[in-house]
């Protein structure tokens, strides 16, 4: 749970501009950073 939230605050800090309306900030959001997360973990152990 930790991890998700500093993936949040990750996200947020390269994009501020679209988290300035956070009602928006719903599961959907959530869900794409976790996938864009484990999409960035097999890359690199792709590149291993």
């Amino acid at each position: 749970m930790i991890e998700l939230t500093v993936l949040i605050f990750i996200e947020i800090s390269r994009n501020p501009f679209r988290f300035s309306n956070l009602s928006r900030f719903d599961s959907t959001t959530i869900d794409r950073i976790l996938y864009n997360e484990s999409l960035n973990k097999h890359e690199n152990e792709f590149l291993k």
